[in-house]
C-alpha cells in the first residue's frame, strides 16, 4: 500500500485526480450495491402491523404515486379548461358584438 501511495505521489496531477475519481466511484458503487442487495436485519420479531406494512402486496411504488399525481393534475386542468370553454365562447361572442358595433358606428358616421 505504501509503495502504491509513493507511486501515486510521483504521478502528474491529472493522473492523480483520475485515480481519485475512479476509486471514489468504485467505493460509492460498492456501498450502493451492498445497500441494495443485503437486507436490513430486524432485531426482535415484527408485530402484525409491521408485517402487513412490509408485505409486498401493500407496497406503494414511487412511480405509481407520481403517476397518480400527474393523472390528477391533468384531470384538474381538463376540468378547468372545459369550464373555461363556456367563458371563452362568451368572451369571443362579446368581442364579435363589440366589433360589429364599431363597424356600424363607423358606417353611420360615413353617411
Amino acid at each position: 500500500m505504501w509503495k502504491f501511495l509513493e507511486k501515486l505521489r510521483g504521478m502528474p496531477e491529472g493522473s492523480r485526480k483520475a485515480v481519485a475519481l475512479f476509486s471514489s466511484m468504485f467505493i460509492t458503487a460498492t456501498v450502493l450495491v451492498s445497500w441494495l442487495v443485503f437486507p436490513v436485519p430486524h432485531f426482535g420479531s415484527l408485530s402484525t402491523a409491521e408485517k402487513e406494512r412490509k408485505s409486498a402486496e401493500n407496497l406503494i411504488t414511487p412511480f405509481s404515486v407520481i403517476g397518480e399525481e400527474v393523472h390528477g393534475a391533468f384531470g384538474n386542468i381538463k376540468g378547468k379548461w372545459s369550464s373555461l370553454g363556456g367563458v371563452a365562447s362568451l368572451l369571443s361572442a362579446a368581442a364579435s358584438l363589440e366589433k360589429n358595433r364599431e363597424q356600424k358606428s363607423a358606417t353611420s358616421t360615413k353617411l
